[in-house]
């Protein structure tokens, strides 16, 4: 594990070297550039520095010492050369340091007098014996005086400087490969992921799993984080707070917490003898460099699982719904890492008594407050309810404070040493931009679109440009080019299918742009009326659910869409030794006419059961259906349409719908469906759901409790059905 972790860590110095450069000194680099400037202050009154010295402005300890004189003047440096007081003191110097430091330090002074036209002909040895004869301590020297011996710097006091030095630059360096640690630690699984996915499509699914790796799915990656719920939200009264994670991705996306807080106090030197800086000024300076140099880092995978056309996505085969719960988690730390840079930086600020010159007189420092305020108003929109209730509010504020966000956030990083960063994130909105575009103009600008109210929800048929052949699952997002609507907004919706050249959505009506379409649709002449669209696709990608023996569809109101899409492509592909059981659940006799010609085509097949469960909308058609009840459902109704626990079931034929139609007042037990499914199932059983959260998981649950029950392997596939 340790030989692991040294690899792993190895691994993401060499990414971080490549990706943002060297931009410190080694130990062997912070002797000769202490030596240098020890140099040029000794030789002050002989050779007056005409230039001030270049320091770090913005990190570190902003100690003179150890730092290059980069802007000493051409005269200074030439007239040090020349002084063989100064060049001994130079000798003196270096002597300390370690021996591979001393000849490359050397070798480096009498480059630089070379360059500036001064030949510095003894070797080091000679000028390093000629100097001991004669020189003084540091300590009887006076800062400022003239010398006509050489001066002995005091060893401690170097090794001192040198150890503060080294640990800012060490400091610097780690900053960048602990935040490359944490892109590494994300890049692991989705490769994890991606060879999972891979491993759905190619291998063998009729032999039955091991127990290792049954309980290792059962309680890993396919349950909820915590007891049954995923999908469906968690409330607080009547309102939903939020939602939990799959068990895999709580445990990983704590251990990207738990990473992020580890590396923050790691690897920093901070010692009381430190000649410069006090035991807490070193920790906030520390602190200011380490946190701001991983929020740098951080804000390109934020970008990147915020955008739709995240190559990520391929690559792990995760849905947009799990890019977004790593774009939330990864934006919330890449947040509070600016909040401490910023906290730190400010209380430096008003130590010093210069807060209001450096937020107001640079424009950098200005930039990165802005930038970390506007991080903390998006992370703070994106609280459950506020998506959730107010989605469209969220949308707009979310985008516009973003590109705020980056704009500022460059502007405050371009100055420091980290710009490839920032070229990075930009990069990344830029090309997720473009691609959407793009994919506009496949199927074409400015679409006719029929609309049809239709039950709660929206029959949008759609002819493109280019009639693009979508798989089942997918779906795309619309746009309504009208300006009585937000026409800036899109919103994703599944495919049905393509019929006829034409593709095929069902808008449930819910709030905002969804209820002002269907109330469009409704005012018009037979429920339908024109409207024009653009449509940005295909995103998501076909479940390999054509490999198993036996398919269980479940889909619950508007789910149906892509539970539909995929029992089509079923169907249509039937194969002699596959079958497909199919359940619709639904409110309202109205919902029916939604997909009834998609039903009557899978009613044709020879190997699909289909199931169409509908509870009564309102009191009168449960009147009427009630009517129509022959007695408690007999053992045959209640395995062919699920369990119910107290109520009466009917089934109802009618002559305009092509099948039998199960109506119920009591919820049907899928938990005994889906056990049921995979116990008699000759071999491998696939699952599929798309529904309300309370649907899948009930069928999510029950999976994962009977994996280890069937003949072959059993698999789970899910449709996101909310992106909020």
């Amino acid at each position: 594990m340790k030989g692991f972790t040294n690899f792993l860590l190895l691994l993401a110095a060499t990414a971080g070297t490549v990706l943002a450069g060297h931009d410190g000194t080694n130990g062997e680099d912070a002797c000769e550039s202490l030596c240098e400037t020890f140099v040029l202050e000794v030789g002050t009154k002989s050779c007056p520095v005409s230039t001030t010295s270049t320091t770090t402005s913005h990190g570190g300890h902003g100690h003179k010492l150890g730092k290059r004189y980069q802007s000493t003047s051409t005269t200074t440096i030439k007239c040090a050369c020349s002084d063989s007081v100064l060049t001994d003191t130079y000798a003196l110097c270096i002597s300390n340091c370690s021996n591979k430091s001393k000849a490359k330090s050397w070798a480096a002074w009498v480059t630089s007098c070379a360059t500036y036209d001064v030949t510095v002909s003894e070797s080091y040895d000679d000028v390093l014996a000629a100097a001991e004869e004669n020189y003084i301590e540091q300590a009887d020297y006076t800062t400022g005086a003239t010398t006509t011996v050489p001066v002995m710097i005091n060893t401690t006091y170097l090794l001192l400087t040198m150890r503060a030095d080294n640990a800012s630059t060490r400091n610097t360096t780690w900053s960048q490969y602990y935040g490359n640690i944490l892109i590494a630690y994300i890049g692991f699984f989705v490769l994890a992921s991606g060879i999972y996915n891979l491993y759905q499509r190619i291998f063998d699914i009729n032999k039955p799993e091991s127990r290792l790796v049954v309980k290792f799915r059962q309680y890993f990656t396919m349950p909820a984080a915590f007891g049954g719920k995923h999908a469906e939200p968690l409330k607080i009264g009547k309102l939903s707070v939020g939602t939990l994670h799959s068990r895999w991705q709580m445990i990983a996306i704590f251990g990207f917490y738990a990473l992020n807080i580890i590396f923050l106090f790691v690897s920093i030197d901070v010692f009381k003898e430190n000649l410069t800086s006090t035991v807490q000024a070193q920790w906030r300076d520390y602190l200011t460099t380490r946190s701001g140099v991983i929020a740098t880092v951080l804000c390109v995978p934020t970008f990147l699982f915020g955008g739709r056309n995240n190559i990520l996505m391929y690559i792990s085969g995760w849905s947009f719904e799990t890019c977004n719960v790593w774009h939330r988690h990864i934006g919330f730390w890449m947040m509070w890492q600016s909040a401490i840079h910023g906290i730190a930086y400010t209380a430096q600020y008003i130590i010093y008594d210069n807060y209001a010159s450096r937020i107001w007189g640079q424009f950098n420092i200005f930039a990165g407050t802005l930038a970390t305020l506007l991080a903390g108003i998006l992370i703070l929109l994106t609280w459950y309810p506020i998506r959730h209730y107010y989605y469209e509010i969220f949308l707009v504020l979310h985008i516009g404070l973003a590109g705020a966000f980056a704009r500022y956030c460059y502007a405050h990083v371009v100055a420091e040493r980290y710009p490839k960063y920032m070229y990075a994130m930009v990069a990344v909105w830029a090309f997720d931009r473009f691609v959407r575009l793009v994919r506009i103009c496949l199927h074409g600008l400015y679409l006719e679109a029929e609309i049809t109210a239709t039950g709660d929800a929206t029959m949008v048929k759609i002819k493109p440009w280019f009639n693009w052949k979508p798989k089942p699952g997918q779906y795309a997002f619309l746009y309504i080019a009208d300006p009585r609507f937000k026409f800036w907004e899109s919103h994703p919706f599944s495919i049905i299918e393509s019929r006829d050249g034409t593709y095929r959505f069902i808008v449930g009506k819910q709030s905002g742009m969804t209820k002002m379409l269907y109330d469009r649709a409704a005012k018009g002449e037979n429920s339908t009326a024109k409207i024009r669209v653009m449509v940005e696709g295909f995103y998501g990608e076909e479940q390999p659910v054509r490999r198993y023996g036996t398919v269980l569809v479940v889909g619950g109101g508007i789910g149906i869409t892509a539970a539909m899409s995929t029992t089509l492509s079923l169907v249509r592909r039937a194969q002699n030794n596959q079958r497909v059981i199919f359940y619709w659940v639904l409110r309202g006799r109205e919902t029916l006419g939604w997909v009834k010609e998609q039903v009557e085509e899978i009613c044709r097949g020879s190997n699909i059961e289909v199931n169409i469960l509908c509870r009564p909308s309102d009191a009168a058609e449960a009147a009427a259906f009630a009517e129509k009840t022959v007695g408690a459902s007999s053992e045959d109704d209640t395995d062919s349409a699920g369990s119910f626990s107290e109520e009466k079931v009917s089934r109802t034929n009618s002559s305009d719908y092509p099948v039998s139609v199960t109506m119920f007042n009591d919820r049907p037990d899928f938990d005994k469906i889906v056990s049921t499914v995979i116990a008699e199932a000759p071999g491998s059983v696939a699952v599929l759901t798309c529904g309300p959260g309370s649907l899948v998981d009930v069928c999510r649950r029950s999976v994962a409790e009977n994996l280890g029950n069937g003949k072959g392997r059993v698999e789970y596939f899910e449709d996101a059905f909310s992106w909020a």
